[in-house]
């Protein structure tokens, strides 16, 4: 299915799974990931597990999701 196609929480969970994908093959802890995005360590943990975020952390994120950087 497309990702516009599903709900919100299956796109958060789906989001959550790849994050948590990148950081294990990156081999990286979760307070590295959190000091790589900007993003706290505890918003990284809530997104490893499909809670909510704001716009600004899933557009980090999905910076970081694509290339590994993300801007300032």
């Amino acid at each position: 299915l497309p990702t516009q196609a599903l709900d919100p929480a299956t796109r958060l969970a789906r989001f959550a799974v790849e994050v948590r994908a990148r950081r294990e093959v990156l081999g990286l802890t979760l307070r590295e990931c959190a000091s790589q995005t900007g993003v706290s360590i505890n918003t990284f943990f809530r997104v490893e597990h499909g809670l909510p975020m704001t716009a600004e952390t899933y557009l980090r994120l999905a910076a970081w999701l694509e290339d590994g950087k993300v801007d300032e």
